[in-house]
């Protein structure tokens, strides 16, 4: 997993428009621990968004990030 930071230093983009993004559903974003957890990109669908491969969410639909469950 990767911090927003460094997804979007990876595409060389602000950190801010890598959030604007993802929230929009543009860009791929896990949540961690719920609402107020932290946000992670998972390599394989930042790899994927390089490639051209990763398939935006609908806009207009709210939040698109998935939440996942944290694990101590």
């Amino acid at each position: 997993m990767l911090t927003l930071q460094e997804a979007a230093s990876m595409l060389s983009i602000n950190p801010r428009t890598y959030w604007n993004r993802m929230r929009k559903g543009l860009l791929p974003g896990v949540q961690i621990a719920g609402p107020k957890g932290v946000w992670r990109v998972r390599r394989d669908d930042l790899a994927a968004v390089m490639r051209g491969e990763w398939t935006p969410k609908a806009a207009g639909v709210g939040p698109t990030a998935e939440v996942v469950p944290h694990v101590a």
